[in-house]
């Protein structure tokens, strides 16, 4: 599945509708209920296929979660079917990020790197990757 051209797409584009309406995805308002000043946003999940939506107030895709390995209620998803390359370790992705020249911060377990416009964010748990999060640069 082609995860990157959904980016900043907004909820109700023909693009997302199809990727909810073939996974069965519902779509969740959630509103600042503590009065802390947070924005609203609407997600939604695919537990069984492996991924998660967030949309921004503007009800923009801002954030896809991608998970990997199984976590929580998530399965795996398929990774040789999404558009992203898969790394074995933070080294493996930091030679590949400073071999296109492109702008990366690194913690323990974790690399992300920032291309067109989207923050590609690696995870890693036990040596191996986990998860990856696509965010969308507010810049």
């Amino acid at each position: 599945m082609k995860f990157l051209p959904l980016m900043n797409r907004p909820l109700k584009s023909e693009e997302i509708i199809e990727v909810l309406e073939v996974h069965d995805m519902k779509v969740v308002y959630e509103f600042d209920r503590l009065f802390e000043g947070t924005e609203d946003e609407y997600q939604s999940s695919s537990a069984k296929d492996g991924f998660e939506f967030v949309f921004d107030v503007s009800q923009r895709l801002a954030t896809v979660f991608l998970y990997i390995k199984p976590r929580g209620t998530f399965a795996a998803i398929n990774a040789a079917s999404i558009d992203l390359p898969i790394y074995a370790s933070v080294d493996d992705a930091l030679e590949a990020f400073e071999r296109d020249r492109r702008v990366t911060r690194q913690g323990d377990g974790w690399i992300k790197a920032s291309i067109a416009g989207v923050w590609r964010h690696y995870e890693f748990r036990d040596g191996q990757l986990s998860m990856i999060t696509l965010m969308r640069d507010p810049v």
